[in-house]
C-alpha cells in the first residue's frame, strides 16, 4: 500500500507533510475556526456539524481524557472506523496522546474485533455504540472476554454502553486539563489500517502519517479542492483512501466533508442532492 510517485514527490517537498495529523487539525482551527469541517449524514447520524475549532477542541479533550484514563504513550488503541465525527476525533485524539491508533472497518463481527484487539496488542478498544448492524455492547463483552490485554473499553456514543468509558463529544465537554500531565507526548509516526478480506483473518498494516498527508494533498491538488468545493464520502477511515480523501483532506485545504454512512440508498440520494 504505497503512495503514487507524484504523491511521494509532494511528501518530500511539501512542508505540511512533515507534521502529524493532530498538528494539521490545530493549524486548521487557527485558520478557519468557525467554518464547518465535517457533517455526518446517513441513518443514525448526528445533525450537528463540527467546525474546525470545535473539532480541534474535541481532539485535545480526547487526548487529555485518554491520558487521564491511564493510556500510555506508545500503546495501541483499536478504533472502530465508522463514518462519524467522533471517530475522526478519536483517531487524531489518540495521536495527540502519543498512542498508535489501529482503525478497523465498521462491518467486522465482535469475534473478529476481539481477534484484532488481541493480535495487535491493543490496550484499549473505542467505538460508536451503534453503526448500522454493529452492536457495541455485544462487541465489548466479546472483547473483554477474549482479549485480556485490553484494559479499557470506550464508547463514542450516541448513548451509553455498560462498562465503557464515555469518549463521546458530549462526554468531552468538561475535559481534564491537558497541562495536568506535563509535556505533550511525541505523536506516533504511523497509523494502523485493517485489511479485512472476506475469507481470511484480518490484519493491520501501518502507514506513516506523512504518507497519508501526501496522498491527501495530491488528491486535493488534482481536484482543486477548496472551501467552496465540498467532499462527499462514503468511505470508512479504516482505509487509506477513506482517511486521506475524507477528514485529512478536509483539514488540510478547508473543503468541508459530508460523511455518509451506513449506506442506505434513499437517504444517500437526498444527501447527494443537498451537498451539491
Amino acid at each position: 500500500m504505497s503512495a503514487a510517485p507524484d504523491a511521494m514527490h509532494i511528501s518530500s517537498d511539501h512542508p505540511l507533510a512533515a507534521f502529524g495529523l493532530d498538528t494539521v487539525a490545530r493549524g486548521a482551527a487557527r485558520l478557519r475556526a468557525d467554518r464547518v469541517a465535517i457533517l455526518e449524514t446517513g441513518p443514525g447520524a448526528s445533525p450537528t456539524p463540527a467546525t474546525y475549532g470545535e473539532f480541534d477542541r474535541l481532539t485535545l479533550a480526547f487526548s487529555a481524557h485518554a491520558r487521564a484514563c491511564g493510556l500510555l504513550p506508545g500503546e495501541r488503541v483499536l478504533i472502530l472506523g465508522a463514518a462519524r465525527i467522533s471517530v475522526a476525533v478519536a483517531i487524531l485524539g489518540a495521536i495527540g496522546a502519543g498512542l498508535e491508533p489501529v482503525v478497523a472497518p465498521p462491518h467486522l463481527s465482535p469475534a473478529t474485533l476481539a481477534f484484532l484487539a488481541q493480535s495487535t496488542g491493543a490496550a484499549a478498544v473505542i467505538g460508536p455504540t451503534r453503526f448500522g448492524a454493529f452492536d457495541a455492547e455485544k462487541a465489548m463483552l466479546e472483547i473483554a472476554a477474549t482479549a485480556p490485554g485490553v484494559r479499557l473499553l470506550g464508547s463514542l456514543g450516541p448513548g451509553e454502553c455498560d462498562g465503557a468509558v464515555d469518549f463521546s463529544p458530549a462526554g468531552l465537554r468538561d475535559p481534564v486539563a491537558a497541562d495536568a500531565f506535563g509535556a505533550k507526548p511525541a505523536a506516533p509516526p504511523r497509523i494502523g489500517l485493517v485489511l479485512a478480506p472476506e475469507q481470511k483473518a484480518p490484519r493491520a498494516i501501518f502507514v506513516s502519517q506523512s504518507e497519508i498527508v501526501a496522498i491527501a494533498l495530491n488528491f486535493a491538488s488534482r481536484l482543486r479542492l477548496n472551501a467552496e468545493r465540498p467532499i462527499l464520502s462514503t468511505l470508512s477511515p479504516a482505509s487509506l483512501a477513506g482517511l486521506a480523501t475524507g477528514p485529512v483532506a478536509a483539514l488540510l485545504v478547508g473543503a468541508p466533508l459530508t460523511w455518509f454512512g451506513p449506506f442506505e440508498a434513499e437517504s444517500f440520494v437526498a444527501t447527494l442532492e443537498a451537498a451539491g
